[in-house]
């Protein structure tokens, strides 16, 4: 069906449900994300002329179906003429198997997106299936219809259906329209009802929460659709407990799911978002149109209460949300600053609750109402309960994102929810805690099949008693190998003995710790068994270690004793006995064997493991513990009796109890590896041809990848102690052409070294990390929520050990002992221990490690594992390694930051690419950071602490924030003129400077009027200019502007027209100057040819003014001639002399032109001397030039300049659009109707017709008779003025300046309304397609500002200025050419008032910026144009403020005072807004809800 596009003429805005369609269109174009509809079929022969009738009628009465929209920088809605068009009729009546072709037909059609602006919103076809059955098609895009409106349509279809048929009419006019609910929206916004509601939301969000989500969030829409249907038997029951508790269906499926998540994702608070009817009364529910809301339903799931109490509970939190309810979402969003703080919502996850009224006949024929899933999802899950009036069943359907959900996880999800909802209603009286929704058949899997790992070992012996027991088996066979030196089994058995029988004669024995401190040899070991086999606990402390951590050590575990064997010589401060094991004496007794005196659970070695209070903890291991690793693990790692195992690691780090008890017990030889500062011992290890299984850490494995070694004894390596990645293990699997066996072996040391184990497969382990795999041997592994309980296979939980290798806890730390090892719940008798890490079983039982539960941060709203996103980041061919941390910016913003060591070079655009496609927005690092190693501890871990803070946090802020070309210039204008922020770097953050949707939308819109296409979502995912430039290579379709010289007339702006109103007695001398000073000589040849390169570039620098016609035309003269420069030599005079002729021939150069015949740009060169700089002069007639221009013509003379000295053609950046074009694009504005609010604001302007006081009146303001005074404020204060300061009122420097000045203004004169006339430089984008950022001439505004002065206290009057700031329209352009005549008539009695910024930008360091002079800028017999003209400036980092006034009519101690009056405010201002502790808004800070200052200071309190 086609609509004509003939609307009414009269806009209106869009309501508040209908904005939030708005911008997410925007951020999903052309795509079917909002389509509504499907087919109503009739089973019976339907009258298809009467039905169309009806639609037609349908159509003609609610007029949100001929809505159509216009946008600019703000979207309005237009009701269009009703004009029927026939409607299509699809006939499938030839069609074999018809419903099933006609539905494929018509979702295809229905999955085609609406062009919003280009046709209608609506879409109606008939259909025929047979001759006993038709219907319609009805397809309706989500700005105008919701669901209530779908019934709505079938109602009033079906009545005038009836109507037609029976012979009957129906009223024609409109039902209610559309626009009444915008009109009540908006009285509702001014409404205390409003403020109220305000309060409520902001008060339930005054924190933030974490997103909750059940997989990684995505920013894909593409989505499905399953539906489950309960029987009638359950859907009775479902609702008989609804009934019981006094609730909705909808309280009790929001209170289930709320349970279901706070369950599988182990937040404490839950939010979700439950979509909102919005209409309120009788008429509302008669409108069609789109009034849906939705709101987000905040939740502490209290896991204590039982189901009665909580259904009850979230029923009240439910009610007590709905009272506020009409408080709308996006105005929520905006005040709580989301986008600010990175959210794109509060919620992913969605419960929406249907009850189907439909009608059930058409004609007497009964329906048949099928509705369409469009294929797209906005959030990453939607569970629908749908209550049906024609059927008693209910059915809930999953709607989610096919990125993040597979059906089987659906089905899995609905399972979930259906078993909760049971356990619920079966056990109302049990704590939500103990419920569990797992199937028997899962729980099975978890809790017996997967830990099913019972085994046989010697649990009654000691590591020593097994050692024993190998002495026997093979007394020659060679134990230790260090260094050459040899030691059989035998002996290593009678040095251990004797040790022992020393040890045990000065009281060791069980429960007695004994500290070993011993450099890698045979000491070392015979010092270890000798205190195990004298019945204590080995305390092992790497000689490494600083001095004040082993005191630490051995003071915190209360060792008796110290064995001693290193080449350590710093002094240890130790009361206790020292026994150096190299001592002769400790081994002269009878080697009587000793007998055991230890029990199994006796201690065997304390370990110290890093603590969260900075102080180590002490891990106290036993005999059982041990022994049950061991004996698992000799077998396992080693497989043949020569193999040998390497003995070279800290013994202070668990990992080395695998390279020391595994041969001793087994009979296998340990090669003992001296620590060396000269080489790499793995390199020697691998080399050297002696071992042949090593254990040591990822970080030790990524070392060796670095090192050439072509063939290698090793062939069984053991990764322990941190995270394996696949690409590690792919790597050192090649380099080896797979001859190496890799074995991840997963433990705490609180679990006795590793109680996992994996073995890497190049196969099927292809990305991210390798898995840590299946327990050991009588090890027990549950993945648990936060209370406990399993969870469903494949979700994160945290890692709880149980079994045989379990520590005793941590020594002299009961309350932390308390809190890691815990009862196991199932099996009563032992303990768990909860480990912090968090893991996931994949379907086959395989466990995956994802990070420590600390590593998990707080991005955007979402909780995200580190890990993940290092696991994507090395699926990238070039990415070796990689960590990634989460830093905070100078903004106060967390950020995510990756460090990465690559095999090649890679082009980072491309790797985000790449992550773009596997991960959400927020999970994409905003810093990528190549490094050569990462920091290491000193147990081989990387140490994240140490990692470098990205370069971009290191660069001078000049050059990180400068635009570099004309396309960083041009988004920084336009991100300047949305934000209202200046200036804006290219790194700083569009959220954190008030971005939004909204403002997105506003920077696209002005984009694309400037030939650039940049689509909303991006503005809002890269957050600042260079992210956004750094994405892609942006196609800036500007369009091509011409070259050529301007020719013609320049039409008169209102200030060129304020200049010629003047009068001046010497109009030709009123002048802009410069004088430069050039450190590289400059000859007279190379300046003339510069400066005629500019004329003949720049058009305006060629205009005259024919004073005949009243007119100024391009003078083509100009462009064959050369400018003429004045060399004037000084060199042979004194300095005095030099200042004073120099001045001389700068007024005469000055004054100099012609209005109507001479070039008005000109200059002078200075000689000063050999050793001296040159000065160089510029003049220009301020015709022809404004500040800006200065800018463009001092980059340009450089450029020129350079050129000539390289004898080569002078080549300048192209021209931007001509003033001339400028000037005829906005005098067409403002000659048009669009400028009504900006007439309307200056209308409403009066100019008082009091002046201020003078201190007398001595004839004429002339230029010779007037004066100049200047104050400086210090760098300091001048760096507050323009960042600090302005924090807390969200403020801009001018607005400091312009309240300070009318306070002193108003102190000075005694004047409580005062009237400033203001300068901006006039080349405001916002109403022209036009680019004059390097376009010279004088574009200058001025405009008046009256501003009050009674307010008393520095607060309400600077609020007062920004506001008033604030009104104006167009930085002010829009007064001169509304009102030009009052312009010109502006008495000379008033106040003027310039900032110009910093002009700190020299062209060169060769070139550097000395200044102007007043006196040389305007010709004698001119009058001045204002009583006071005050201008502000930055220069050299410091605020400079002059006035300058006349002597006719002020004193100089006047004015004087007045600028220290002027100075002290303005630096108590600067205080008093940086001592600010709590920001303070005005109502131009909520530009999108119309408020008083007094209205928004009591709604802030």
């Amino acid at each position: 069906m086609r609509q004509d596009k003939k609307q009414s003429k009269v806009g209106y805005p869009l309501s508040h449900p209908q904005k939030r369609i708005w911008y997410t269109e925007k951020l999903h174009p052309h795509l079917p994300v909002h389509t509504l509809g499907g087919m109503v079929r009739v089973q019976g022969k339907v009258k298809l002329d009467v039905l169309e009738a009806a639609i037609h009628l349908f159509i003609q009465k609610n007029d949100a179906l001929r809505l159509n929209y216009q946008e600019e920088e703000t979207v309005l809605q237009f009701v269009g003429e009703y004009e029927p068009q026939p409607l299509q009729v699809f006939d499938f009546r030839r069609e074999p198997n018809a419903p099933d072709r006609c539905r494929q037909f018509m979702q295809t059609l229905f999955e085609k997106p609406f062009s919003i602006g280009q046709e209608p919103l609506s879409y109606f076809g008939l259909i025929q299936l047979s001759d006993e059955e038709s219907g319609y098609f009805v397809k309706l895009h989500h700005l105008i219809a919701d669901g209530w409106s779908i019934s709505i349509m079938t109602e009033q279809i079906a009545q005038f259906y009836d109507t037609l048929l029976a012979g009957g009419s129906v009223h024609v006019g409109d039902e209610h329209a559309y626009q009444a609910f915008v009109d009540r929206e908006h009285a509702y916004s001014l409404s205390e009802r409003f403020e109220k509601d305000k309060r409520y939301w902001r008060d339930k969000f005054q924190s933030l929460p974490v997103i909750t989500t059940l997989q990684k969030a995505t920013d894909t829409t593409e989505g499905k659709r399953k539906v489950y249907s309960f029987n009638r038997e359950d859907s009775t029951r479902i609702r008989e407990f609804a009934n019981q508790m006094k609730c909705s269906l909808n309280s009790l499926f929001v209170a289930l799911v709320s349970l279901y998540l706070q369950r599988c994702t182990r937040q404490e608070e839950i939010v979700i978002g439950t979509p909102l009817l919005n209409r309120s009364g009788k008429v509302e529910r008669k409108i069609f149109g789109m009034f849906t809301s939705t709101m987000p339903f905040r939740l502490a799931v209290p896991m204590e209460m039982d189901a009665l109490d909580y259904v009850k509970y979230v029923n009240r939190e439910l009610t007590s949300c709905f009272f506020h309810q009409k408080y709308p979402y996006d105005l929520l969003a905006q005040e709580l600053e989301l986008k600010k703080h990175g959210y794109e919502s509060l919620f992913q996850i969605c419960v929406n609750y249907y009850s189907t009224q439909l009608p059930f006949t058409i004609g007497g024929y009964p329906v048949t109402n099928e509705e369409f899933y469009n294929g797209h999802q906005l959030y990453s899950l939607q569970v629908i309960i749908r209550e049906w009036a024609t059927d008693e069943r209910l059915t809930l359907e999953l709607d989610y994102k096919i990125a993040e959900y597979t059906e089987d996880d659906v089905d899995q999800i609905a399972d979930h929810l259906v078993r909760l909802l049971n356990q619920m209603i079966a056990n109302p009286e049990v704590p939500l805690s103990n419920l569990n929704f797992l199937a028997d058949e899962e729980l099975a899997l978890q809790l017996k099949a997967w830990n099913d790992t019972a085994a046989s070992y010697p649990s009654q012996k000691t590591v020593v008693q097994l050692f024993e027991e190998q002495v026997k088996r093979s007394p020659q066979g060679v134990a230790l190998e260090s260094e050459g030196r040899m030691l059989t089994f035998q002996e290593l058995h009678d040095q251990v003995n004797r040790l022992a029988q020393s040890l045990r004669n000065r009281g060791v024995g069980p429960g007695v710790i004994v500290a070993l401190l011993a450099d890698h040899s045979p000491e070392m070991i015979i010092g270890l068994l000798g205190v195990l086999k004298a019945g204590g606990a080995y305390l092992p402390i790497d000689p490494q270690l600083p001095s004040q951590r082993i005191e630490y050590l051995l003071s915190d575990s209360g060792a008796d004793l110290l064995l001693r064997h290193t080449t350590r010589t710093d002094a240890i401060s130790w009361s206790k006995e020292i026994l150096e094991l190299g001592d002769s004496s400790l081994y002269r007794n009878d080697g009587a064997i000793l007998e055991s005196v230890n029990q199994p659970d006796d201690l065997a070695y304390v370990i110290y493991t890093s603590g969260s209070t900075g102080n180590p903890k002490g891990v106290m291991v036993t005999h059982r513990g041990l022994v049950n690793y061991i004996w698992w693990a000799k077998d396992r790692y080693l497989t043949s009796p020569d193999e040998a195992f390497a003995f070279y690691s800290s013994v202070a780090f668990d990992l080395t109890v695998t390279s020391i008890f595994c041969p001793l017990i087994k009979g296998n030889r340990m090669v003992i590896y001296p620590h060396s500062d000269s080489e790499f011992v793995l390199s020697r290890i691998f080399s050297d041809g002696r071992s042949h299984v090593v254990k040591l850490t990822p970080a030790h494995l990524f070392l060796l990848q670095e090192i050439a070694l072509p063939c290698t004894t090793v062939k069984r390596v053991i990764v322990g102690g941190e995270d394996l990645k696949v690409s590690m293990a792919r790597g050192i699997h090649a380099k080896w052409n797979g001859q190496i066996e890799i074995l991840n072996e997963y433990g705490p040391t609180e679990t006795v070294v590793g109680c996992m184990i994996y073995q890497y497969d190049p196969e099927t382990d292809v990305e991210g990390s390798v898995p840590i795999g299946h327990p050991i041997s009588n090890v027990q592994l549950y993945v648990l929520d936060s209370y406990g309980k399993p969870i469903p296979i494949g979700t994160t939980g945290e890692l709880f050990i149980s079994g045989d290798s379990m520590a005793r806890g941590y020594f002299n730390r009961e309350e932390l002992t308390q809190e890691r090892f815990l009862p196991d719940p199932f099996q009563p008798g032992k303990m768990m221990y909860k480990t912090g890490d968090l893991v996931r079983y994949r379907p086959n039982g395989v466990m995956e490690y994802l990070g420590r539960a600390d590593y998990q941060v707080k991005i955007h709203g979402y909780r995200i594992e580190l890990g993940e996103i290092e696991q994507q980041l090395l699926s990238h061919p070039s990415v070796r390694e990689a960590v990634v941390i989460d830093r905070i910016d100078t903004w106060g913003r967390k950020y995510l930051c990756a460090y990465l060591i690559t095999e090649t070079a890679f082009q980072e655009k491309e790797l985000r690419e790449e992550l773009a496609r596997r991960l959400p927005t927020y999970m994409i690092p905003s810093q990528i950071m190549q490094l050569e190693q990462f920091p290491l501890t000193s147990n081989g871990k990387v140490d994240r602490k140490q990692l470098p803070e990205p370069v971009i946090e290191r660069m001078g802020a000049e050059e990180a924030t400068t635009p570099r070309d004309e396309f960083d210039k041009l988004l920084v204008e336009v991100y300047e003129g949305v934000l209202g922020h200046s200036p804006l770097g290219l790194h700083d953050p569009f959220s954190q400077l008030g971005g939004d949707s909204i403002k997105a939308i506003q920077v696209s819109y002005r984009l694309h009027q400037r030939g650039i296409k940049i689509p909303v979502r991006d503005i809002l995912l890269y957050d600042t200019i260079a992210e956004l430039k750094a994405s892609r290579d942006w196609n800036w379709e500007v369009e091509r502007i011409s070259q050529e010289p301007c020719t013609g007339e320049l039409p008169l702006s209102p200030i060129i027209s304020w200049f010629l109103s003047q009068h001046f007695r010497n109009a030709d001398h009123w002048n802009q100057s410069l004088l430069l000073e050039s450190k590289e000589k400059i000859t007279l040849e190379e300046f003339e040819a510069s400066l005629s390169a500019l004329v003949h570039h720049h058009d305006c620098l060629r205009l005259n003014y024919s004073a005949k016609d009243g007119k100024l035309f391009y003078n083509e003269r100009h462009l064959t001639s050369s400018v003429s420069v004045t060399r004037i030599d000084l060199s042979s005079l004194p300095q005095d002399e030099q200042e004073r002729k120099m001045l001389e021939a700068m007024r005469a150069c000055a004054a100099s032109f012609n209005l109507e015949e001479s070039l008005l740009f000109t200059g002078c060169l200075f000689e000063c001397g050999p050793d001296k700089p040159q000065r160089l002069f510029l003049t220009a007639h301020h015709l022809v030039v404004d500040g800006v221009s200065w800018r463009i013509l001092l980059e340009d003379l450089m450029s020129a300049l350079s050129c000539v000295k390289r004898n080569e053609p002078i080549v300048l950046p192209e021209k931007t659009h001509s003033m001339q074009a400028w000037l005829q694009e906005v005098s067409a504005f403002y000659q048009s109707e669009q400028p009504i609010k900006e007439k309307a604001y200056w209308d409403m302007v009066s100019i008082p017709a009091d002046k201020l006081p003078t201190d007398h009146d001595l004839g004429e303001d002339l230029v010779e008779n007037s004066a100049t005074s200047t104050r400086t404020l210090s760098a300091e204060v001048t760096s507050q003025l323009l960042t600090m300061a302005n924090r807390m009122f969200n403020t801009v420097p001018q607005d400091l300046l312009v309240a300070a000045l009318t306070r002193t203004l108003r102190d000075v004169f005694k004047r409580e309304r005062l009237l400033l006339e203001m300068e901006s430089h006039g080349r405001e984008s916002s109403i022209h397609a036009m680019n004059v950022t390097r376009t010279v001439g004088w574009f200058t505004s001025m405009y008046p500002v009256l501003i009050e002065t009674n307010s008393t206290n520095r607060t309400d009057h600077l609020k007062e200025v920004k506001e008033k700031l604030r009104q104006i329209p167009m930085g002010g352009l829009g007064f001169g050419w509304l009102h030009p005549h009052q312009l010109e008539a502006e008495e000379k009695s008033h106040v003027r008032f310039n900032y110009l910024g910093s002009v700190d930008n020299q062209p060169t360091d060769d070139l550097v910026l000395v200044g102007g002079n007043l006196t040389v800028d305007a010709g004698a017999g001119n009058h001045l144009t204002a009583l006071l003209d005050v201008a502000a400036l930055i220069r050299q980092g410091e605020l400079q403020v002059s006035v300058t006034y006349s002597l006719q009519k002020y004193r100089k101690e006047t004015m004087e005072k007045l600028l220290e009056s002027f100075s002290n405010e303005l630096e108590q201002l600067i205080d008093h807004c940086c001592r600010q502790e709590a920001p303070e808004f005005t109502p131009s800070d909520f530009e999108d809800v119309e408020l008083t200052q007094k209205e928004l200071d009591l709604l802030l309190g």
